[in-house]
Parts: structure tokens; C-alpha cells; sequence
């Protein structure tokens, strides 16, 4: 419920004089699957996902994308005609993208790079880090078998 999609998304669906509405829903734990198997009944398209869901939707969804499956973890779920469930992150390309907005300079193969954090945000930026080139991630986490599974 802290997330600023909904008024994001629905001031660029209203820009771009698309159909729908950006909702938040809050999904307690271990409560997911059925909250996501209801999007099809209930008209939804598509559904964005963050803590503490974004790991355990690996188990739920019908199919998932490469993407997914190397962070392991989802931040986007496609709800199909058929009501099944596609899974994908685009959580890197959200960090990499203002990471150069910010610092067009910066380059991650330029040096060691600190990333607090092993969640499945924290997954999905060790990606985006390595698409772009960084040779040197060092995790930091307060459970360390998390971060030497991330490191995995």
C-alpha cells in the first residue's frame, strides 16, 4: 500500500486516453494465489507486485518469462483471455533507467558496486547490473544465506 503506481499510471492512462484504472489491493501473506486467480473473474488485465509477494509468485503463475526466472523473483503478472497467468520483472529496467537519468555518466563496469538488500527488488538490481556490464556486486543482507543465493 506505500506504492506511487496508482497515481503514475493512472495520470499516463489518462494522457494517453486509455481504458481502466490503476488500483492498489492489499494482498496479506499467504493470501496471493487466490488473489491472483481472481483477477480473471474480475476484469483485470494485468497486476504489478512488490514485497512481500514478488518471490512467491514464482510458484503461482502458469508460465513465466527468462527474465523472471534468473532474478526469481515477479513484479508483473499479465492476466490472459483464457484467465491464466504470465509472470515477468521489469523492476531492473525501472533502476537501470534512473540510475541513467540521474547519472548518465555512471557505468557499472566502472568498479565495485554495494548493494544493500537481497529481496526480490534487490535480485532484480543485481540483473539490471549485470546486463550492464558490472564485473563486482557485493550484497549486503541481514540473513547471509540470501545474499549467497542471490550471489548463486
Amino acid at each position: 500500500m506505500h506504492s506511487r503506481s496508482p497515481l503514475v499510471h493512472n495520470y499516463f492512462m489518462e494522457q494517453q486516453g486509455l481504458a481502466g484504472t490503476y488500483v492498489p489491493l492489499a494482498i496479506k501473506p499467504g493470501t496471493l494465489e487466490p488473489a491472483l486467480r481472481a483477477l480473471h473473474p474480475l476484469g483485470f488485465s494485468c497486476c504489478n507486485l512488490t514485497i512481500p509477494h514478488k518471490l512467491d509468485a514464482m510458484a503461482i503463475v502458469d508460465e513465466f518469462d527468462g527474465v523472471a526466472k534468473k532474478i526469481g523473483a515477479i513484479s508483473c503478472v499479465v492476466v490472459r483471455e483464457d484467465g491464466s497467468l504470465f509472470g515477468t520483472n521489469n523492476d531492473w529496467r525501472g533502476f537501470i533507467g534512473n540510475v541513467k537519468q540521474e547519472q548518465p555518466d555512471r557505468r557499472a563496469d566502472a568498479g565495485h558496486i554495494a548493494l544493500i538488500g537481497s529481496g526480490g527488488s534487490g535480485r532484480a538490481v543485481v540483473y539490471g547490473l549485470l546486463d550492464q556490464g558490472a564485473r563486482e556486486i557485493r550484497l549486503i543482507n541481514r540473513k547471509r544465506e540470501r545474499a549467497e543465493s542471490v550471489a548463486r
